[in-house]
């Protein structure tokens, strides 16, 4: 009994670096109804998630995610999500929930119902209670990054592309500049043998747009990329949550992802 913190690490043909985990928990004799473990309210209904997300996931994978609740209202609850788009399904159905009953939406990810490759924002909107309709208050964000299928890389070939950044993480003192927008360069190369195509750039927040002079380069070669952030937009999201998302054809790295933090202090 007591608390506990245990570690993994995870080695596949995915990514050349080890995904590691670390877990902690409580060991108790008897299970309580702690609400804390579901932080994010939605009136009477408690969750231990407010948003749906699949970082780096490749076609023909099938990722789940749970999402944990709570009922807290003294009316039985069956819960729901609306306008859940087509490449989530719910696997398990939930039953309806009695007051202060614990329940699970258990989601599969069907990759093979999407049609581009890259970054996919939406949103599904959790039912409340009976005859809810949707708002900002039971929104919930769903954000997938999609790549194409694995590449089973040839250990014989070495000629194939390596893409290397100057830099990974923009920091802009939003506060400092005077100007309505501010821009920094970041330099892409290719280290490989072979011409690194650029498939596509995606940006995860409007205020930012990226201007790139090529996408096809040539080994030994390099291009820039303009990084301009709009400082207005910026200020009224007050999102630091921002990454530029470059899906390439390098076997090793399909996806580079440059961080952009901005301070508005």
């Amino acid at each position: 009994l007591g608390h506990f913190h245990k570690s993994a690490s995870i080695y596949s043909n995915a990514s050349p670096q080890a995904i590691h985990l670390n877990f902690t928990g409580v060991t108790v004799q008897k299970p309580k109804n702690d609400v804390n473990a579901y932080p994010y309210i939605f009136e009477q209904i408690r969750t231990d998630k407010n948003e749906i997300s699949f970082p780096l996931v490749y076609r023909e994978q099938h990722p789940e995610i749970t999402i944990n609740l709570i009922n807290l209202s003294d009316q039985p609850y069956k819960p729901e999500l609306m306008h859940l788009p087509p490449f989530l399904k719910i696997t398990n159905p939930p039953h309806k929930l009695q007051k202060g009953e614990k329940g699970t939406l258990e989601l599969t990810l069907e990759t093979d119902q999407l049609n581009e490759e890259g970054l996919i924002q939406t949103s599904t909107y959790l039912s409340r209670f009976q005859n809810d309709e949707i708002s900002k208050e039971n929104e919930i964000p769903i954000s997938v990054i999609l790549l194409p299928h694995i590449l089973q890389k040839d250990e014989q070939i070495k000629d194939i592309p390596v893409i290397t950044l100057s830099e990974t993480n923009l920091v802009f003192n939003i506060k400092s500049v005077n100007a309505d927008a501010t821009s920094q360069i970041i330099t892409i190369a290719n280290a490989g043998k072979a011409p690194l195509l650029i498939r596509k750039l995606q940006v995860t927040h409007p205020g930012i747009e990226v201007n790139l002079k090529r996408t096809m380069i040539q080994p030994d070669k390099s291009t820039n990329m303009k990084i301009t952030i709009q400082k207005n937009r910026l200020i009224l999201s007050n999102d630091n949550r921002i990454q530029i998302l470059i899906i390439t054809n390098d076997p090793d790295q399909p996806i580079a992802i440059i961080n952009v933090k901005t301070l508005l202090y």
